[in-house]
């Protein structure tokens, strides 16, 4: 969600009566904030009003980790929702949000696990409701879809954007079917929802940060040809077992893999130039991969603690590779295409062979057991037939 600047409330805080006990008070002028409520929970309606003076604002925290309350009506002269205004209600099923909010803090309802729907009043000219999901007009952005989402979620056409953390916690989730023309999918959007595949719109560009961290359900993303950015941590700790990645992708982010350890089959991008550290750390069912021609760089731990990793075949010149790139991860060896200069005999403390490259997919490699460090690598050849070529 947008993050929006705290409002200068100053002056007499108060707890109102008439009805409207259960809420603290800060006052402007003739306006008031929201500040805090304290009440017994259960449907809980905001005043429009209280002693003559307009409801326009929900401070920030102002139902934080408030159990009991189980819907908020928010009436229509409320123009902002400040940041996380119901972070942590544990209790909150449903939130009306009246025809004049404009404008919704960061991370105001995160944690809300019980959240089944945002329903937006009719009017309301920034923000619109889609099967019970917060959309942004303005922006044509997905803002939340509620944690209790399950099985199938259709994002509506017309969206450019997936908000960051949009899909966040939707364990029960199983499926998203984005549409074309999507451009962007926002950081931690579909952190640890219970997704199991993934088609990417070719429109979509970017992958944010942590866009499918901790989906542990997750086997296979398809699609995504026109990607050409992917964020630090995209996909940690998901349940992939392949990924092709487009060869648009000019940036793959940091720890981008890191503890995938079903992931078996990798195809990287030509126009990779780096392969940041700990990309594939932990990623322990990986035994082997391609380098495209134009890496010249391999970062700290990037191939870290990956015991099945047997061969790693380079398209073109030898890339400076960090001297921990290959920690724990005993039986690595280097294969280069004959008659390509700068290279030598070792890379990154590992042994480099002359030795074909596999060709399109990166098919594991048969290997009996991890041999000790120290042991005398197999030729080139040797490797190239277990391949299977």
């Amino acid at each position: 969600m947008r993050k929006v600047g705290r409002w200068a409330w100053v002056g007499l805080t108060w707890a109102a009566t008439a009805g409207a006990g259960d809420f603290t008070w800060t006052t402007n002028g003739n306006a008031l904030v929201l500040a805090k409520y304290a009440g017994t929970g259960g449907a809980v309606e905001i005043p429009a009003a209280v002693d003559g003076r307009p409801v326009a604002a929900l401070g920030p925290e102002a139902f934080a980790d408030r159990a009991g309350v189980k819907s908020v009506a928010i009436p229509g002269g409320v123009v902002r929702i400040e940041e996380k205004a119901f972070a942590y209600c544990s209790d909150l099923v449903r939130v009306e949000l009246g025809a004049g909010v404009a404008e919704i803090g960061e991370w105001a309802f995160r944690g809300c696990r019980q959240l089944a729907e945002i329903a937006v009043a009719a009017g309301n000219p920034n923000y619109w409701s889609a099967n019970g999901a917060l959309v942004d007009r303005r922006t044509a952005t997905l803002v939340l879809v509620p944690p209790r989402t399950a099985g199938s979620f259709t994002v509506p056409e017309g969206l450019a954007a997936i908000g960051n953390e949009a899909f966040s916690g939707c364990a029960q989730l199983t499926e998203v079917v984005l549409p074309a023309g999507l451009a962007r999918i926002g950081a931690w959007a579909f952190d640890s929802s219970g997704l199991r595949s993934m088609h990417l719109p070719d429109s979509v560009t970017n992958l944010g940060e942590g866009a499918f961290s901790g989906c542990a359900a997750l086997g296979a993303v398809e699609g995504g040809a026109g990607l050409v950015e992917i964020g630090r941590r995209a996909f940690e700790r998901s349940g992939l077992t392949s990924f092709a990645v487009s060869n648009g992708v000019e940036r793959l982010g940091k720890w981008a893999f890191y503890d995938c350890r079903r992931l078996a089959r990798v195809r990287l991008s030509e126009r990779l130039e780096r392969i940041e550290e700990r990309t594939f750390f932990n990623c322990t069912a990986l035994a082997s991969i391609q380098i495209p021609r134009r890496v010249n760089y391999i970062g700290e731990w990037a191939f870290a603690e990956c015991p099945a990793l047997a061969a790693i075949y380079y398209r073109g010149l030898p890339p400076e590779v960090d001297p921990e790139a290959f920690a724990n991860s005993p039986g690595v060896a280097n294969y280069y295409l004959a008659g390509i200069s700068g290279w030598g005999s070792s890379l990154g403390g590992r042994p480099a062979l002359p030795g074909s490259p596999i060709v399109e997919t990166n098919l594991p490699v048969a290997r009996p057991a991890v041999a000790a460090p120290a042991a005398k690598p197999r030729s080139g050849a040797a490797m190239a037939r277990e391949a299977g070529f």
